[in-house]
């Protein structure tokens, strides 16, 4: 009895802390003088914070911040759309949030899709 109890606690535990994924065109790419990164993309939002290419931000190291601000620079360029992972189930919805953290609500992966 023990064993499925604990089985079952194991199973709702990884069923709570799953991972969502979101994707759209990116419409827009910003980089401020400070160096923070947002991203619009189509069903997400406007201008929405990822990442910062001078400080670690969330999951991100100012060297990748770099990259994933020419990644999505470049999707844009192409009318590719893009793939965007959240941990944790924190952004569960894909609806669009205007001026908010992606990184907050566990950002942890995108991808521009062929």
């Amino acid at each position: 009895m023990k064993k499925i109890i604990t089985t079952l606690a194991l199973s709702v535990a990884s069923l709570s802390a799953q991972a969502y994924d979101c994707w759209g065109k990116v419409k827009a790419v910003d980089i401020t003088p400070g160096g923070s990164v947002y991203l619009s993309v189509t069903g997400l939002g406007e201008a929405n914070y990822v990442c910062n290419v001078t400080q670690k931000s969330g999951s991100f190291t100012p060297e990748a911040c770099r990259v994933i601000f020419s990644q999505m620079l470049a999707a844009s360029m192409a009318d590719k759309t893009v793939t965007l992972w959240f941990k944790d189930g924190e952004f569960n919805s894909c609806t669009a949030t205007n001026w908010s953290s992606f990184h907050r609500h566990g950002l942890y992966h995108l991808r521009v899709n062929q």
